[in-house]
C-alpha cells in the first residue's frame, strides 16, 4: 500500500511540475487562473466521458475478449478515437473564441493541461485497479503521454485561429495523433516485445515533440511581438515627422 501511495504521489508531483513548466514557458500575457483550471477540469471530465463510450463501443477490451492482433489493433483504434476526441473537442469548442486564447503557446498549454489531467486520472485509476507494477510501468511510460497528444492537437488549432491555416491541417494533426495513440496502445496490448519496445520509443518521442512544439510556439509569439514593436516604432516615427512638418509650416 505504501508503494502505491508513493506512485500516486509521484504522478501528482510530475503533473504539478509540468504545469509550472508550461506556465513559465509562456512569456506572453498572463493566463487567467480560472481558464487554466477550466482546461484541467475538462480533462478530468473527459475521463468519465471516455469510459462511458469505451464500455459501449469497445466492449471486447473491457470484457477481456481480445483473441488476435487484428482485434487488438481495431480495439486500440477505437480507444484512441474516443479518448482524443473526448479530450480535445469539448475544450476546443469552449476556448476557441475566448479573448485570452490569443497566442501560439496558448494552443499548446491549455490542451496539454487538459491532456495532463486526463492522464493523471487515468494513471491513478489504473494503479488502484491493477496494482503497483502497472503503476510503475505507467510512471515510466505515460506521465506525459496524453499531455503530448492533446498539446499537439492544440498547437494545430491555434494556428487555424491566428495564422489562418487551413482547418484541414488541424484535422490532419488530429488524425495523426489518433493513429499514434492507437499504435501505442496496440504495442502495449499485443504482448510482443518488439511492439512493446515500439510503444516505449513512441511515448518518449511524443514527449520530445511536445517540448519542441512548445518551443516553436514561443518563438512564433516572439516574432509576432517583435513585428508589433517594430510597427509601433514606425508609426511613432511617422507621427513625429508629421508633427515636425506641421510646426515648421506654422512658423513660415
Amino acid at each position: 500500500m505504501t508503494l502505491i501511495l508513493t506512485i500516486l504521489t509521484l504522478f501528482v508531483l510530475i503533473s504539478v511540475l509540468f504545469v509550472l513548466v508550461l506556465v513559465r514557458f509562456d512569456r506572453g500575457e498572463k493566463e487567467p487562473r480560472s481558464a487554466l483550471w477550466s482546461a484541467f477540469g475538462m480533462g478530468v471530465l473527459a475521463v468519465a466521458l471516455a469510459i462511458g463510450l469505451e464500455v459501449y463501443f469497445v466492449h471486447e477490451m473491457t470484457t477481456g475478449t481480445l483473441y488476435n492482433l487484428r482485434q487488438v489493433f481495431v480495439s486500440s483504434l477505437k480507444v484512441a478515437i474516443i479518448e482524443e476526441l473526448a479530450k480535445c473537442l469539448p475544450l476546443a469548442i469552449f476556448i476557441y473564441r475566448k479573448k485570452y486564447f490569443n497566442e501560439h503557446t496558448d494552443g499548446v498549454m491549455y490542451f496539454a493541461i487538459a491532456g495532463l489531467a486526463f492522464g493523471l486520472v487515468e494513471n491513478i485509476l489504473y494503479t488502484l485497479q491493477f496494482g503497483a507494477e502497472v503503476g510503475v510501468a505507467r510512471l515510466i511510460l505515460t506521465p506525459l503521454f496524453h499531455a503530448a497528444t492533446t498539446g499537439l492537437i492544440g498547437s494545430a488549432l491555434i494556428k487555424v485561429k491566428l495564422d489562418r491555416t487551413s482547418p484541414f491541417r488541424f484535422l490532419a494533426m488530429l488524425l495523426a495523433v489518433i493513429l499514434l495513440h492507437a499504435l501505442y496502445d496496440f504495442g502495449v496490448l499485443s504482448g510482443l516485445p518488439i511492439f512493446i519496445a515500439g510503444s516505449v520509443l513512441l511515448t518518449f518521442g511524443l514527449g520530445v515533440a511536445l517540448f519542441m512544439t512548445m518551443y516553436a510556439a514561443r518563438r512564433a509569439d516572439e516574432r509576432v511581438e517583435y513585428f508589433k514593436r517594430k510597427l509601433l516604432r514606425s508609426r511613432a516615427a511617422k507621427l513625429g515627422h508629421r508633427r515636425r512638418l506641421e510646426r515648421q509650416a506654422a512658423t513660415e
